[in-house]
């Protein structure tokens, strides 16, 4: 294993049981490198995180190397060899300051003994995050935080942790751009560049294929725990990783868009809507149609489904569903009307994360199994199998724990619970988030098709791209304001990305 490598592995495996989740023969990452690692959700990618953070012990005759050095397993301190992680979930506080987040891992300055010095820490903190280019109040709180300056904190905080270990480095992204618009992108890249050309290494793991062709020197592609191929990313397609991948062809990204026929009448009106971050905005929304709303971050378009829904204090405005006056509606009653929203996280707004598979379908139609009192169980989970079915949901069965499952198959039970309720309003809320290239084509053909049966479809995403290929019209959200509507022809990416930043 050789020094000018950042990160080396041989023979690299993991078995739970009968089965084995990964088995990864050789790979390098070099110093001077920002390596990507992709791959669909269930490849191994989470498996072998979760080695090199040390969760998992691997299998015997596994190797691992960090600059050059041959380390034993399971890993105990990742720290203490300059290997730092930002985790997918961020491992945050949220009840703690984004100061005591940030110096929390390095004792506060003091070695574990002696008096914290705030001033210090506080001109520390504040060091970097103006080193990932953002303004946040270092006494604020983290859970008073938007997801993506959360995830600036866990950078800062992992880029502080390397600093105090005096070492070369080698920083793992996990999904860190998920929650980021174009411009906050550019400032980590930035950051990821500056630490590579020191001599450090960076492996960033992301769905978001288009920016780890762009950001990194070389690609490595996992498929069912092992290395399909490394490659160097110049004159590397797009097309190419796609197939890679999935291990066929993929002639498109998206999947056809159905006929504009199917749109018919207006179902949902909305008049005037106001919130904290939204300042007026009036639209309709007919049946059938698919409506994208977009905008960078802050500028109002994460509000929408819970000023809809009544659920954030100080919204004004008029809500109106097939002409009836629904302003204020409780989730519950606008369920019971036919308004359902597929929230943007799953895990805390969308799943019972405690529950089995079947028991995240059904929820919300539980009395559609009672007679006489008695709730008919295996009534539920046949119902629960053919969901499955239909909406390509992989689990190894209904009474498998649904935080057991990919997150590309826990957005499919969520979306297939909306479904089964035959919305007349569908709301989806970042629907293809953390999610990766096969399960996002599955969940745009459960859109269309829902669409195609006379769901008016409302989908917030800041994926331009996405929007482009699946909205029939999108607004476009500028300083909580209506900025643009665009449809036809004239809905493009790069059109979504000018009005933008206009």
């Amino acid at each position: 294993m050789g020094s000018d490598t950042a990160l080396e592995l041989k023979g690299l495996a993991k078995t739970f049981g009968p089965r084995q989740v990964l088995a990864v023969d050789h790979f390098v990452l070099n110093r001077g490198e920002i390596h990507g690692l992709v791959g669909a959700n269930g490849s191994g990618k989470s498996t072998l995180v979760k080695i090199l953070a040390g969760y998992f012990d691997p299998d015997p005759g596994s190797e691992v190397a960090i600059f050059g050095k041959r380390i034993s397993l399971p890993i105990h301190d990742p720290r203490g060899h300059g290997f730092g992680i930002v985790h997918q979930d961020l491992g945050l506080v949220p009840e703690l300051s984004v100061l005591e987040n940030i110096s929390v891992g390095v004792n506060y300055g003091t070695a574990g003994i002696g008096r914290i010095s705030w001033r210090r820490e506080m001109g520390s903190a504040r060091r970097f995050l103006d080193h990932l280019g953002i303004t946040i109040d270092p006494k604020a709180t983290v859970g008073s935080l938007d997801r993506g300056a959360q995830t600036v904190v866990a950078l800062a905080r992992c880029l502080r942790q390397l600093e105090a270990a005096e070492a070369a480095s080698l920083l793992l992204l996990d999904e860190p751009t998920v929650a980021f618009d174009r411009d906050e992108v550019e400032v980590l890249f930035g950051v990821m560049r500056r630490i590579a050309s020191g001599g450090n290494a960076v492996l960033f793991i992301s769905h978001r294929l288009p920016e780890v062709l762009e950001i990194c020197d070389r690609i490595t592609v996992l498929r069912d725990g092992k290395v399909v191929t490394t490659a160097e990313t110049e004159g590397t397609s797009l097309e190419a990783v796609v197939s890679w991948i999935l291990g066929q062809s993929l002639e498109t990204f998206f999947p056809p868009r159905p006929p504009v026929s199917r749109i018919g009448p207006v179902v949902l009106r909305v008049t005037d809507l106001a919130g904290a971050r939204v300042r007026s905005i009036s639209f309709a929304l007919s049946q059938g149609e698919i409506l994208g709303v977009t905008g960078l971050e802050g500028m109002g378009q994460d509000d929408l489904p819970y000023l809809l829904l009544g659920l954030r204090s100080g919204g004004r405005g008029r809500v109106e569903l097939a002409g009836e006056d629904v302003t204020g509606l409780d989730p519950a009653a606008a369920l019971k009307k036919g308004l359902i929203t597929v929230p943007s996280d799953r895990a805390k707004e969308g799943l019972w994360t405690e529950g089995q598979v079947f028991e995240n379908l059904t929820l919300g139609r539980l009395g559609d199994y009672f007679r006489s009192g008695v709730l008919r169980k295996q009534a539920e989970q046949g119902d629960a199998i053919r969901s499955m079915d239909t909406f390509r949901v992989k689990a190894s069965g209904p009474r498998a724990a649904v935080n057991s499952l990919s997150g590309g198959n826990q957005q499919k039970v969520v979306l297939a619970r909306a479904l089964r309720s035959a919305p007349r309003v569908l709301v989806l809320h970042n629907p293809t988030v953390g999610v990766d290239a096969r399960s996002r084509h599955d969940i745009i053909e459960l859109v269309f098709q829902a669409a195609s049966n006379g769901a008016a479809v409302l989908y917030i995403s800041r994926e331009y791209e996405e929007l482009a290929n699946v909205c029939d019209r999108v607004l476009v959200l500028n300083g909580g304001q209506l900025e643009g509507v665009l449809s036809g022809s004239a809905l493009t990416e790069n059109a979504i990305l000018k009005l933008c930043h206009t």
